[in-house]
């Protein structure tokens, strides 16, 4: 899917708290694995999808950055 955003709006930020090896975050078309301990700039005005094949819960802190 992709978001829509206000006029204000910079990106989304996710924090993992908690992940396994088989989760990954499809962001236009490419797969990526966040690791716990480490911070992401996405861009959800890009279509993105979460894939989950794991057998734990994907915990992430989302915020979004505006000016």
């Amino acid at each position: 899917h992709v978001d829509e955003q206000g006029p204000n709006w910079l990106c989304r930020v996710h924090i993992p708290l908690t992940t396994n090896d088989e989760s990954r975050f499809i962001v236009g078309g490419e797969h990526h694995h966040m690791d716990v301990g480490s911070a992401y700039i996405v861009n959800t005005e890009v279509e993105h999808a979460v894939e989950n094949n794991g057998t734990t819960p994907r915990i992430h802190l989302m915020f979004d950055v505006v000016q």
